[in-house]
């Protein structure tokens, strides 16, 4: 019997009769980023991703997202990043109520 989960494949020890689960292996977790957009009209767009430049290209082409299809990003302002997906959304999700003056003030503390 096999159990499996997003990030661990888990396997049923047939030698002992208890309900023993061994590791066997364990997909790579892949290192994510939060990425802050300034758009020609002012307005700044937050997301995830784990190649910025590559998603920063898809924004260009207008493929990247509704809002940066209608808002065409200019630069990128601040990347952070993170150690897996569930971290960058969060902090996506807190980035995203502050104001676009806090948001631009991200670059100045410690986001690149």
């Amino acid at each position: 019997m096999s159990i499996q989960s997003p990030n661990i494949q888990l396997k049923q020890n047939s030698e002992k009769e208890s309900e023993f689960y061994s590791v066997i292996t364990a997909k790579p977790q892949s290192v994510w980023f939060v990425y802050l957009l300034e758009c020609l009209n002012g307005k700044i767009y937050t997301g995830i991703t784990t190649n910025v430049e590559a998603r920063f290209n898809k924004h260009l082409s207008g493929k990247g997202a509704k809002f940066t299809k209608m808002n065409p990003p200019s630069h990128i302002i601040a990347t952070q990043q993170c150690e897996n997906r569930s971290e960058a959304s969060k902090l996506e999700c807190q980035i995203k109520k502050l104001s676009p003056a806090k948001k631009r003030a991200l670059n100045d503390i410690g986001m690149k």
